[in-house]
């Protein structure tokens, strides 16, 4: 997803379509950066590692029509649609994006969008329902969601997998493990700090 701080375009006069294109995305970044006032147009991951810098990076890949590997596994990273894809991502990071965003994962980027931080506009993932930085009422009041940047080639960015609960079908215990999963997956484990206690309670510790 991309999370963004409605402030910060109000301000500027600007909206974030429902679901932007990439170059739509560029287009804010470019009006919303201030490096003399110290914010950044955007914040994107640029921290070494799989699950860092190359997540999202592979999201753009994919809108660009690009691909690691064919389905004959031959690598496909020289490829005009993968090259064009990393080109854009790093040329909208070093003209727009944050100082050093070599060190910036995904907690960097997720801080970043803080009132009063720079990264204005962040392109990560969302989990347990995080919408940008610590959650408080003005954080929360200010953030939005839209759906993953896409390019003019694509209707849809693809992430890379799915993060599902699965079940064998050869269990003898599917009732225990829907439950299990059921409440794993509840409203109550996904809201930060209120499940803490009732685990730690129930755990003895």
């Amino acid at each position: 997803m991309l999370t963004y701080r409605k402030d910060l375009l109000a301000a500027k006069g600007l909206t974030m379509p429902e679901h932007p294109t990439w170059q739509q995305v560029a287009d804010i970044a470019a009006k919303l950066d201030d490096k003399k006032a110290g914010m950044a147009g955007i914040c994107l991951r640029g921290l070494k590692g799989w699950g860092e810098m190359f997540a999202p990076l592979t999201t753009v890949v994919n809108t660009y029509g690009g691909t690691w590997f064919d389905q004959s596994w031959n690598a496909q990273v020289n490829s005009p649609e993968f090259t064009q894809a990393v080109s854009f991502y790093t040329d909208l990071v070093k003209k727009y994006g944050e100082p050093d965003p070599q060190t910036s994962g995904f907690v960097e980027c997720q801080n970043a969008g803080r009132p009063g931080q720079g990264g204005d506009v962040v392109r990560r993932d969302v989990r347990r329902g995080q919408t940008g930085g610590p959650v408080t009422e003005q954080g929360c009041r200010q953030a939005r969601l839209r759906r993953s940047p896409r390019s003019d080639k694509t209707k849809y960015s693809g992430w890379l997998w799915s993060w599902d609960w699965a079940m064998p079908s050869t269990t003898k215990k599917s009732d225990s493990a829907w439950q299990f999963i059921s409440w794993a997956s509840s409203k109550e484990v996904r809201e930060p700090g209120r499940h803490q206690a009732r685990l730690v309670a129930r755990s003895g510790r």
